[in-house]
């Protein structure tokens, strides 16, 4: 049975904001914009970590595959 794909659950797109009026406006937009691309980073490498395990076990059931369908004629030659 087929798993259902799992949803992506979108991020509203960042408000457009009025430039900063103030320095403080300003360090306080730049927090922001800096924990946001922090948190970009880490969800990236996060990714990155999934797809390199989905790709190590998908090389691994071709494998396990192969040497199953290897079985299975080598087997059936001897029958």
């Amino acid at each position: 049975m087929r798993k259902p794909a799992t949803a992506l659950h979108r991020r509203p797109p960042a408000v457009a904001r009025r430039a900063a009026r103030t320095r403080a406006e300003a360090a306080v937009d730049l927090v922001r914009v800096e924990f946001d691309a922090a948190r970009l980073e880490r969800e990236i490498a996060q990714l990155d970590r999934r797809s390199a395990l989905a790709r190590r076990a998908l090389e691994d059931g071709r494998h396990r595959a192969r040497a199953l369908v290897a079985r299975l004629t080598d087997e059936g030659a001897h029958q």
